[in-house]
């Protein structure tokens, strides 16, 4: 795999809601545990790549653009506190497959044996930081970045743009 020096710099915010932005809205594991997690301030996304999209598009843009770095949200509970929304991008990532089930299973028992809140998603924060570190998340959302790139170059050929 060749790097770039876009790879050796940290990812933006906005460079990951638009990777985000890209990737399947509904997987198996993430929506079951929403399902199972309901949050209940009332509010409701139609999906979690909607909801990750806009919350990191918008911190990016709060913060000029350029300074919000992905990681220092990721790594921030207070930032991204659910855990559904943290399950669907390892998911939608491919980094968890339907065959980790057993994270979904201990992310459950987590639930349950701490009545959910607050408690539930720092326990839940620092078990699935723990399995995945950011360098590994950004490492695979820059797999992503790099392949949409290709993708996009092939479909629109720099000849055709628009100028």
């Amino acid at each position: 795999m060749e790097t770039s020096a876009e790879d050796t710099e940290e990812m933006r915010a906005y460079e990951l809601a638009a990777v985000l932005g890209e990737l399947a809205d509904h997987l198996p594991l993430s929506d079951a545990l929403e399902a199972a997690t309901m949050q209940e301030s009332g509010r409701w996304w139609f999906s979690q790549r909607t909801h990750l999209t806009g919350c990191l598009a918008g911190t990016a843009l709060k913060e000029n653009w350029e300074g919000a770095i992905a990681k220092n949200i990721w790594c921030n509970q207070q930032k991204l506190k659910r855990v559904d929304a943290r399950l669907w991008v390892l998911e939608a990532l491919g980094l968890v497959t339907e065959n980790d089930r057993y994270i979904l299973e201990h992310l459950l028992t987590m639930h349950k044996e701490r009545t959910g809140g607050h408690q539930f998603n720092k326990k839940a924060f620092e078990y699935l930081n723990e399995l995945f570190p950011w360098d590994l998340i950004e490492a695979r959302a820059r797999e992503h970045q790099r392949n949409l790139k290709k993708t996009d170059k092939a479909r629109y050929p720099l000849e055709l743009r628009r100028r």
